[in-house]
């Protein structure tokens, strides 16, 4: 912990308060809350807003911003944010703020700056006027991110099934194929699941 403590950009927590502070105030969020990097998460009501950035970054930082909900979504109740980028559309300029990069204090007062007018005031400023909008973001992410998550186990299932026949291990490559939908086979891994189930059978 203390190595990772050590990484923290000192100055990160007095300039975030000095862009967003006011700000955020004159939208009635109350006092920013700091973590142990200095990262400072803002509470309005059910939405949360939390300027952020990764220590590991160091020398040169990315700013991050994410909103949220502390009413969770009913999908699942960890997935409680996302990141601004997200609310942006993807032919926007501002949606890449986060390569916006700072190593001192005057670059991360310059960016946060531009974050502030052109990012959040633009794209987070409709989400924490409208809770029920960013609910629906929140879903929407959630289920982008399910579904990735299934095709890389899809994808990790079906090259250990193709091991596993290649080396003749019928039994394993038979299961790993029968834990996967038919419609996420091809034409090949369907018939090698065949040949694999008939080479089972006859064990």
């Amino acid at each position: 912990m203390d190595d990772w403590l050590a990484l923290r950009a000192d100055y990160f927590e007095p300039v975030v308060r000095e862009v967003f502070d006011q700000y955020l105030r004159q939208h009635g969020f109350g006092e920013g809350e700091a973590d142990e990097a200095g990262c400072l998460t803002y509470d309005r009501g059910e939405v949360f807003l939390q300027v952020h950035y990764y220590v590991e970054d160091r020398p040169n930082y990315s700013p991050m911003v994410s909103i949220g909900l502390t009413r969770t979504s009913p999908l699942i109740p960890a997935f409680d944010r996302i990141g601004l980028w997200y609310a942006i559309p993807p032919d926007v300029e501002e949606r890449n703020y986060e390569s916006w990069i700072f190593s001192n204090a005057g670059q991360l007062r310059q960016v946060l700056t531009r974050v502030r007018d052109a990012v959040v005031d633009v794209y987070a400023r409709p989400l924490w006027e409208n809770p029920d909008l960013l609910l629906t973001l929140l879903d929407r992410r959630y289920e982008e991110v399910k579904a990735e998550r299934t095709a890389e186990i899809v994808s990790r299932n079906k090259q250990e099934a193709e091991r596993a026949f290649r080396a003749h291990d019928y039994e394993k490559a038979a299961q790993l194929y029968g834990s996967m939908k038919d419609s996420d086979l091809s034409t090949a891994e369907r018939k090698r699941h065949e040949i694999a189930k008939k080479h089972v059978s006859q064990l």
